[in-house]
């Protein structure tokens, strides 16, 4: 089978919906002859910044000589990107190949209803173990205590930022959502959490205290000072009991990446500590945290017109892009091009948008899931604003747009797909997509960025 095949195949398992649980993704890794014990792990479960924590640990332990596995979702723009080794993806060949012999097991043994992201991660833990990983960072996909990463056994546990989000899977409340998160903790392993919510904080330190596994809390165990931020990044120092780095630069925007951040640096630093010398870890950390690169979140794409790309799919996220704009970007005139999933808290996510907002533009990427734009501006109409616009497709609100700013959406050139030293001029209109990773992907490839089968992104993940 070649590569588009595969990939149908892939996605085809998404008939299977959403089957939280453990027992399949057990059974189908003893098959493999559990490839996810043969090599030490760190996981991280949370509601935001835990793809960013994710990415920030790994690039981390790259500089510090590991050959460090990461799997995160969703992707942006192939489905490659999910599985990486360092700083490369998995290549459409292994796809190929590692998804042959997964679909080979499961007919062979009559392993009915395996979902997408069951298979997926089957597929990483396998890949990590072939190609004789060091370590490997697993990103949850929804929850943690059922969700299918939650086989692995790791030296270090993490939990981001909770808020709600997935409530028909997790539960209303965040002690319930925090339950669900809370289930990646382990016996005596030790767990670097977020700050959070009290609600949330005791359901995890309950956990913590009663598996024997030490938690170390941001603003308690270890914190972090800033030092400058802007639209390009931030700069801080680290401190925690037997550690203190100063003057770090990371080039993700937003002050929340401080804490995200923080996290990380604990994490690996617990992982590595017992493997390194002091100075190793803290040059690798240094160069990891300067070399992170995670696209999507608050990325400034190109300035002619100027293009913000941001993931802001939840309340919280939004309020964080809303909090960036009026911190860095006060003054600004900002259109918005909004796609929200309809399974999604739409009044709290544009609650905090729609203020800031010159010009909102609401619309719908190719997927099932997306709100409908008329159901957005209606809803945007009875939070009472006026200044909003719809568009059936993607490209007709790109169109338009462009059209707000001066420019054609035609004559637009691709620029270098990540940068990091450009200028937002204040006096011009600056286009902020959001809503959705689905809308950013959609977007990246109508701009001419090179997608793979790229009408394929996002999933509800499993």
């Amino acid at each position: 089978m070649d590569y588009p095949g595969t990939i149908d195949f892939i996605y085809g398992l998404q008939r299977h919906g959403v089957k939280l649980g453990l027992q399949r993704i057990s059974h189908l890794l003893e098959l493999l002859g559990n490839p996810h014990y043969s090599y030490p792990s760190i996981h991280i479960a949370g509601t935001n910044g835990k793809g960013s924590v994710s990415a920030i640990i790994s690039s981390i332990l790259t500089e510090a000589g590991f050959k460090t596995g990461l799997f995160t979702s969703p992707h942006l723009l192939s489905f490659t990107e999910r599985i990486r080794i360092g700083y490369s993806c998995i290549t459409e060949e292994e796809v190929v190949n590692y998804a042959s012999r997964l679909r080979s097991i499961i007919e062979a043994n009559g392993i009915k209803g395996t979902t997408f992201f069951e298979f997926v991660t089957a597929m990483a833990m396998l890949y990590f173990a072939k190609r004789a990983v060091d370590c490997a960072v697993f990103e949850t996909g929804m929850g943690g205590r059922l969700d299918a990463t939650n086989v692995i056994n790791p030296e270090v546990s993490v939990i981001t930022k909770i808020g709600y989000d997935h409530r028909e899977f997790l539960g209303d409340t965040l002690e319930q959502i925090a339950y669900e998160k809370a289930g990646i903790i382990k016996a005596k392993t030790p767990l670097v959490c977020a700050s959070q919510h009290q609600e949330a904080l005791g359901v995890i330190i309950k956990r913590a205290e009663g598996l024997d596994a030490r938690c170390y809390l941001f603003g308690r165990d270890f914190s972090a000072s800033l030092l400058k931020a802007s639209y390009k990044g931030i700069g801080f120092d680290f401190v925690s009991e037997g550690l203190y780095l100063n003057d770090l630069s990371l080039p993700l925007a937003g002050v929340h990446q401080l804490e995200n951040a923080s996290l990380a640096i604990m994490a690996s630093y617990l992982f590595v500590r017992k493997r390194s010398k002091k100075g190793q870890i803290t040059s690798a950390i240094k160069e990891g945290i300067s070399g992170v690169r995670w696209e999507g979140r608050l990325q400034l794409l190109s300035l002619s017109p100027q293009i913000l790309i941001d993931g802001a799919h939840n309340p919280e996220a939004s309020g964080a892009l809303a909090s960036f704009i009026n911190t860095y970007l006060h003054g600004q005139r900002i259109i918005f091009v909004i796609a929200i999933m309809a399974d999604k808290d739409v009044v709290g996510i544009l609650r905090h948008l729609l203020p800031i907002g010159e010009r909102i533009i609401f619309t719908a990427p190719k997927s099932d899931r997306a709100a409908p734009p008329a159901r957005l501006l209606d809803t945007a109409r009875s939070m009472g604003l006026k200044n909003t616009l719809c568009a059936a497709t993607v490209k007709e609100a790109l169109d338009l747009a462009f059209s707000f700013t001066g420019h054609n959406l035609s004559g637009f050139r691709c620029p270098q797909y990540y940068q990091r030293d450009l200028d937002i001029n204040p006096n011009e209109p600056l286009i902020v997509i959001t809503g959705s990773f689905y809308l950013l992907g959609e977007v990246l490839e109508i701009l001419g960025f090179k997608p793979v089968l790229g009408d394929l992104r996002e999933t509800m993940r499993v």
